[in-house]
């Protein structure tokens, strides 16, 4: 183990919270907060061009992210931690022997892209610091010359695409979150950072970009903008951008695609059957050969690249349930043999070597926690490389069951149930409903930390696929995706469809979310009183005003601003609406306990949705309880925050349901 720029820190963990423990608690002890949440041993690792050398981040339990490096030759592992607040986070082979990672401070501040060698992991150097920087091509060209986007120009850093040298330390890490940092400052910054540009390449000039893309061989190859909500799409000739005239209201670009200029696109309007898969022509806006189509959901799921040609050979993608679609006969043949060889669990190969002999993969079902595998197919081998949660038992996890509700159309989604141990139609538990946040995401079958908690506590976990969620956009009008309404009351349904089964308690149900998911538990407290009988949220939005008000006041957020105006509305136009979709309006009217959660460091929705909740909720006389979480931003990254929420979680619903 070496140390980065401060002490070195082993895999060692607090006492007080037990990390250090990696195998389970006994059978007849239940299974403690703390084991659910801390972080995963290890993050998913990938594997270089020739396939000698794996890279992770890992924990060992820890509440920190190491750099582990594996010689698949050797059998050695070498680790890199930096000083104690820091992190490691999303590491890259650039070579065979050179890595990229992003590098960060107290789980919210991003310091730096950083590179390690092979062996000499203790010298590890920045090649850009600040400004939001990641690593988004790698070019087969030269890899050593990797393409990073700089998204924000804070101080007057350079933002936008940028070409770097990462073949030699010219600089050392400025971090300007310590109270010890260099009089120089951010002038020291941008000094340090010139020496690694090779070449900065303009912005499309038109609209606020929310994407760069690489071509197949990890060249600069288009961006997605977004100007006055309305979304476009630009390639690259090698000098200039040019527009194309491919509509993005009608289709989502999602990869690039075996040529020059070809992307693979899915339709996005709703038409009378499921989004399919084209290939199209970016510069042309000509759609191309269809390359997938279900006959009951759009795509969603990631596009698999053979590493040879690195041309499109197949596809991971969820339904109900995840599924894999292969072009390459080769490739079934492996993934029928995979299969069979981890019965009940979904095996997706993450990556492979250049010869595609060598490739890692990822193992996993509702009750098994990833576990991550490297198979060479030359020597016929298949060893672990380690399991995510080894502190977990699958055998004392719950099945995630895939049921299927109604909405008032009729139509039929999907949504997971996870019921507690002994439950029975004579024995039905409470529950919890918990919508996922977005809304333009969806709840898989897979291994969830959450519902296994709350089914460990006793609780039913209900996670319905509203309206909005990922794959439906076929089923519904366009309007739809916006119709906030609609999509709490999919969720409604969803659970009075579940009570009136006789499986859980329908008099004892609450409603818990974070996110999009706290701002449908907040509607559910609003507009079901006689439904729940408590309800949580965290992160919130509840008053969509208020937030397109911020929003229009900050650089970096008028996209979503303008994207809000254009689908929700103008506020001062449509003032009944806002009142009908904001919450955070009708407190007076609640008429149950609410559990509030926010992080005070929270960028993406603020932290003042839920204080002013608060404030509302104490004006009224409601009975709540609050939870602002120091150092944290979307969501709960530190140990000690995790644990404190989910055990304070833990006695609400004790002492509600």
């Amino acid at each position: 183990m070496v140390g980065l720029w401060g002490a070195g820190v082993a895999m060692a963990a607090s006492d007080e919270l037990n990390l250090d423990r990696q195998t389970p608690v006994a059978a007849d002890n239940p299974i403690p907060v703390t084991d659910f949440f801390r972080p995963v041993y290890m993050m998913t690792p990938t594997l270089n061009r020739s396939g000698t050398h794996i890279a992770a981040a890992v924990s060992g339990g820890s509440d920190q992210f190491l750099l582990m490096v594996i010689d698949r030759v050797k059998g050695t592992r070498d680790t890199l931690a930096g000083a104690a607040d820091m992190d490691i986070y999303e590491p890259r082979w650039l070579s065979d022997d050179r890595i990229s990672y992003r590098l960060a401070t107290d789980k919210l501040y991003g310091l730096a892209l950083m590179v390690a060698q092979v062996g000499r992991l203790s010298r590890s150097y920045p090649i850009y610091q600040y400004g939001g920087a990641r690593v988004i091509g790698v070019p087969y060209g030269d890899s050593l010359q990797p393409l990073i986007w700089s998204r924000w120009d804070d101080r007057g850093l350079a933002a936008g695409v940028l070409e770097l040298d990462a073949k030699r330390k010219s600089g050392d890490l400025i971090n300007l979150w310590d109270d010890r940092a260099r009089p120089g400052g951010w002038s020291d910054v941008m000094e340090m950072n010139a020496k690694y540009i090779k070449k900065s390449f303009p912005d499309p000039g038109r609209g606020q970009v929310w994407s760069y893309r690489t071509d197949r061989d990890q060249n600069l190859a288009y961006a997605l903008t977004v100007e006055n909500g309305v979304s476009k799409a630009h390639y690259w000739t090698g000098s200039e951008w040019v527009m194309s005239s491919l509509n993005l209201d009608e289709w989502d670009v999602l990869a690039p695609g075996n040529e020059t200029h070809q992307v693979v696109v899915r339709t996005s309007r709703p038409q009378e059957e499921p989004g399919a898969l084209h290939f199209a022509d970016l510069t042309t806006g000509d759609i191309g050969e269809l390359i997938f189509r279900n006959s009951q959901y759009d795509f969603h799921g990631r596009i698999v690249r053979d590493p040879k040609t690195r041309e499109v050979v197949g596809l991971f993608h969820d339904e109900a349930g995840p599924r894999v679609t292969w072009f390459n006969g080769d490739y079934a043949a492996l993934q029928k043999t995979l299969d069979a060889s981890f019965p009940g669990q979904v095996v997706r190969l993450i990556e492979g070597n250049e010869t595609g002999t060598v490739f890692v993969l990822q193992v996993t079902s509702d009750r098994h926690p990833a576990a991550f595998y490297v198979i060479d197919l030359e020597k016929r081998s298949l060893d672990l490389i380690a399991e995510s949660r080894p502190w977990l038992d699958p055998d004392r996890m719950q099945r995630r069951q895939i049921i299927k509700f109604k909405t008032a159309e009729g139509r039929e989604l999907d949504a997971y149930l996870t019921m507690p141990a002994g439950a029975t139609v004579d024995n039905p538990p409470p529950l919890v409903v918990m919508p996922h946040g977005g809304p333009w995401a969806r709840d898989r079958w897979q291994f969830d930390s959450q519902s296994q908690f709350l089914a460990s506590r006793g609780y039913a976990v209900l996670q319905p696929n509203y309206r909005g969620s990922l794959s439906y956009e076929w089923m519904f009008p366009y309007e739809d995706r916006w119709d906030f309404l609609k999509m709490h009351d999919d969720v409604t349904h969803a659970t009075r469809q579940l009570i009136k089964s006789g499986w859980v308690d329908g008099d004892r149900v609450a409603i818990a979310g974070g996110s999009f998911g706290g701002y449908l538990a907040l509607m559910g407290a609003v507009h079901e009183p006689d439904l729940y009988r408590c309800a949580v949220t965290f992160a919130g939005v509840f008053d969509w005003e208020e937030l397109m008000k911020m929003e229009n006041k900050l650089k970096n957020e008028q996209t979503d601003y303008q994207v809000l105006l254009r689908h929700l509305g103008d506020p001062v136009a449509d003032p009944e609406k806002f009142e009908r979709i904001s919450p955070g309006r009708r407190v007076a009217g609640i008429t149950m306990p609410i559990f509030v959660v926010h992080g005070k460091e929270d960028s993406v929705v603020s932290v003042g949705e839920s204080r002013r909740l608060i404030s509302e909720l104490k004006k009224h006389d409601i009975e709540h309880e609050s939870l602002l979480l120091s150092g944290e931003g979307h969501g709960t990254y530190q140990i000690e925050n995790s644990v404190e929420y989910y055990t304070a979680l833990e006695a609400f619903l004790a002492k509600h349901l």
